[in-house]
């Protein structure tokens, strides 16, 4: 049986978060000590929040960084990156298979580790600010290229990989922390015919309209990605059914309402909704349920929002 757990990485220490526990970082008597005079005594706090690692700056004199943004609090998530003064932390998660362990470092969080701990060694003050704009001007670059890596390049959403992997992650909150989770997959209707008679150039305007529509009118918490073709997914953690059956509506009434004024084409969508339950407990069941649900409102209609459950089972 496989579990996960979070790690946070630190030159050549791995620590073990353990969900509940408070991990303060800072320069002297920490669970997390790092040495160095850009480092307050006690500089940031990790602590839980919904079963996920959240970091606090506890007001320390030099700030807390989170992928360079700075931060005063801020949920983490697997990949971040902590810049506490010019050291480098990095959060991942691991999963443990039967007391085995499976962790694998990046180049890029092997590099960062090296370049932390030649920080960490150099006495000049000088050549260690010099070191650390160069560093920081590294970590923008990686910023952007990973923006571009999980990103749709039409519709500017996130794109299927980044979707495969955050509805992983939502899944396995939810089985642990027994959370809500909500699935929407949205389907324009009738989107070959645009195409045929418009060409594809007007359905790509059309599709990224859309897609800017659902962004904006989704919750701020909810992750939209492009699944494929004129399909887009929303993901809903701490959503109810009931909750994400509004989402839906509130966008399909959008989309219906303002599309002849964003694209001079009346469009609608249709929209399937599963939700995290002991039948759907994985991304497949998920999915296969909120596909089942868009069919059904395909063949029932269109431009409407289908469940995937009895209508007396809606919470």
């Amino acid at each position: 049986m496989e579990d996960h757990f979070y790690y946070l990485c630190y030159l050549d220490h791995q620590l073990k978060l353990r969900p509940g526990k408070t991990y303060t970082i800072g320069r002297l008597d920490c669970e997390i000590t790092i040495p160095s005079y850009l480092v307050s005594r006690r500089h940031a706090r990790i602590e839980w929040q919904d079963g996920r690692p959240c970091l606090v700056d506890l007001g320390s004199t030099n700030g807390t960084k989170v992928n360079s943004e700075k931060v005063s609090k801020a949920t983490l998530s697997p990949g971040d990156r902590i810049e506490v003064g010019n050291s480098i932390l990095k959060l991942l998660r691991v999963t443990e298979n039967n007391g085995a362990q499976t962790m694998k470092l990046s180049d890029t969080v092997m590099l960062e580790a090296r370049v932390a701990t030649l920080l960490h060694d150099i006495k000049d003050p000088e050549l260690v600010n010099k070191i650390t704009d160069l560093k920081s001007l590294f970590n923008k670059k990686n910023q952007a290229l990973t923006k571009i890596a999980y990103r749709d390049s039409l519709t500017k959403l996130y794109n299927r990989r980044y979707f495969d992997s955050t509805l992983f992650e939502e899944v396995e909150r939810a089985k642990r922390y027994h959370r809500p989770l909500q699935l929407i997959l949205v389907d324009i209707d009738h989107f070959k015919r645009i195409n045929d008679a418009h060409g594809h150039q007007k359905g790509d305007e059309v599709l990224t309209a859309i897609a800017q529509l659902i962004e904006q009118h989704s919750r701020s918490n909810d992750t939209v990605c492009r699944y494929g073709g004129e399909e887009i997914a929303i993901i809903l953690p701490e959503c109810s059914m009931n909750e994400a059956r509004q989402v839906a509506e509130k966008i399909r009434h959008t989309i219906h309402t303002l599309s002849p004024k964003l694209t001079g084409l009346e469009v609608t969508a249709s929209f399937g909704i599963s939700g995290f339950d002991q039948q759907t407990d994985t991304p497949t069941l998920m999915l296969t349920a909120a596909d089942r649900a868009l069919y059904h409102a395909k063949q029932t209609g269109r431009n409407k929002v289908s469940v995937d459950a009895p209508l007396d089972t809606l919470a």
